[in-house]
């Protein structure tokens, strides 16, 4: 038999009196007249490979293959490396986060699956430095959840970027008002002597303006046809899982013009190994093999072709096989990291998670700032006073504000918050203790994190019914424990939680830190991670400023909170 290239296919010269053979071949494949053609996807050429050894090869495909495998091979060599001598870290790097730059920086695609909290954001950004400086990109984009993509400028590029690299960075945004469109297109002219950093918003490549403004940028980085010489990452790349998805769709072929692709995630997993296939588009069909979903789902699931639901018939996934394979597939371009085998990290790590207001939020915090700024100017409001009319403002940011003059509690609507947390859940696996100053959020909470297994423990639960419910938390019944920290944050032991959300914080400093203790105690073997929702340059910020002094907010005098209303916003 000979194996030849035409046009996109393969075409096999004598490939009649193997017809039945044919057949089980694993991707697409298609008779024209007489001929036999298949997709030359690494699947399908691995399997001619082993049915048809003495088959001649006059396309470049298996040299290809091999040159891929020679890749892999070389990746899964080494492990555990030593600090390199032609790089300078500014920060301080774990061994587990070594060995992650180590394996990659060189590697076109490759995905750090590193649980949240080991410092996966640190790796890409010594990983673009390092290409820089070899002159093998000139542009990054970072591509991650709205608000993660704009704390990858703001803080994480800052603490980690080397001093020496020159980089120019927009976040970007949709619209903007004329100062934000000036800046937009000062960035898209054409600068090779910096390192320039878009960081996008996922939810924008859902829409043709985000797609455009990225490819816009493309185009005014080097390189010789569509692919640039660019580093293109995901950041919680489960966002992409569901291949068919228009924004999984964009964000592929975005990574299709860039010469270097990163996936990162914690849990690349939520809901099977069908997760994975969408992901691996994106660095490339090349690792998986399978140029279609179908075909990928067809060989890891086990289907059920019999469901039916609202009188139409479905496909239904009942199980998993030839695990071990895929697992193969994918270990020379993954590095994997657990906290609990990270034995270098800190006992407690913390981080902060950025989240918008929405429009209607925005107005009335906006509309209580000001009138609280008129009440200071005429010298109307006490300390005491003061002190409610914050309490107001923390309200307003979680998502609803209580009216005590008029027994009235409103709930808005909108609330990305929520939203927010509900993916942080999906970001990270294990246990969750989410902390909440307020009632009408944790009911809010209890029903949005219902589908995890929710246990409540505040004051609108009964002593008996507590009791009731950190049992099943403590025994893996439910992953998630809401409280409040007036009530659940002395005299608890959680221990087998590894994550604390703080939905919101309490005004009183001891609340805060007798709350860390609840699954960080004497004897505790495991790495805790708290993270922060923090509304930017609101009174999350303030209050979380001033508990790291542990100061409580109701002992602020007037002169403080009159400064930070003049500040914010």
């Amino acid at each position: 038999m000979i194996i030849a290239a035409e046009g996109k296919y393969l075409r096999l010269v004598g490939a009649l009196r193997f017809k039945s053979r044919l057949t089980q071949m694993p991707g697409f494949a298609k008779w024209k007249d007489d001929q036999f053609l298949c997709e030359p996807t690494r699947m399908n050429i691995e399997w001619l490979e082993r049915e048809f050894p003495a088959a001649e090869w006059k396309s470049s495909h298996l040299k290809d293959l091999n040159a891929l495998r020679a890749t892999e091979n070389q990746s899964l060599s080494t492990y555990h490396f030593s600090k390199p001598d032609d790089y300078d870290f500014k920060t301080t790097l774990f061994q587990h986060q070594l060995d992650a730059f180590m394996r990659s920086r060189d590697m076109e695609w490759f995905a750090y699956f590193m649980e949240m909290g080991t410092g996966k954001t640190k790796v890409y950004i010594d990983n673009a430095a390092y290409l820089w400086h070899n002159s093998k990109i000139d542009g990054c984009i970072v591509i991650a959840p709205n608000g993660v993509h704009a704390q990858f400028v703001t803080e994480q590029v800052p603490i980690h970027m080397p001093d020496d690299v020159d980089i120019d960075c927009l976040i970007y945004r949709s619209g903007g008002d004329k100062a934000a469109r000036r800046r937009k297109a000062e960035f898209l002219k054409p600068n090779l002597n910096k390192l320039r950093i878009l960081t996008v918003n996922v939810e924008a490549l859902s829409h043709k303006s985000g797609v455009e403004f990225v490819i816009e940028f493309l185009k005014t980085l080097g390189g010789v046809g569509e692919v640039r010489p660019v580093l293109i990452g995901v950041d919680e790349s489960t966002r992409i899982k569901n291949a068919t998805a228009i924004r999984s769709m964009n964000v592929c072929k975005l990574g299709s013009y860039c010469k270097f692709r990163r996936i990162l995630s914690g849990s690349p997993v939520t809901k099977g190994v069908e997760d994975l296939f969408g992901q691996f588009k994106f660095l490339s069909p090349k690792i998986l093999g399978f140029s279609s979903f179908y075909t990928f789902r067809n060989h890891y699931c086990i289907l059920d072709h019999n469901q039916t639901r609202g009188g139409k018939e479905y496909v239904s996934i009942t199980g998993y096989q030839h695990i071990e394979e895929l697992q193969k597939k994918m270990a020379p371009w993954v590095h994997r990291v657990k906290k609990e085998d990270c034995l270098d990290l800190p006992p407690k790590i913390y981080m902060t998670r950025e989240v918008p207001l929405s429009e209607q939020q925005l107005d009335m915090y906006r509309t209580l700032r000001r009138e609280m700024l008129l009440e200071f100017q005429e010298m109307t409001l006490t300390a005491t006073m003061a002190a409610v009319r914050m309490t107001k403002l923390q309200q307003i940011v979680c998502g609803h504000i209580r009216f005590t003059d008029q027994d009235k509690l409103v709930l808005i609507p909108d609330v990305p918050r929520l939203n927010v947390l509900k993916e942080i859940m999906d970001e990270i696996d294990g246990q969750v203790i989410v902390w909440a100053r307020f009632t009408p959020d944790i009911d809010r909470i209890c029903e949005t994190l219902a589908e995890y297994g929710v246990s409540r423990y505040d004051g609108k639960v009964s002593t008996d019914d507590r009791i009731i419910a950190e049992q099943r938390f403590k025994a893996g019944v439910n992953r998630v424990m809401v409280s409040n920290p007036a009530v659940g944050a002395t005299g608890r032991n959680w221990q087998c939680a590894t994550y604390a959300v703080y939905y919101s914080n309490s005004f009183d400093a001891e609340h805060r830190w007798q709350s860390e203790d609840r699954c960080h105690r004497q004897g505790t073997t495991q790495h805790v991670t708290y993270i922060d929702l923090v509304a930017p340059n609101t009174i999350d910020s303030y209050i979380l400023s001033t508990l790291s002094r542990k100061k409580d907010i109701a002992s602020l005098t007037i002169d403080e909170m009159r400064a930070f209303l003049k500040e914010e916003l």
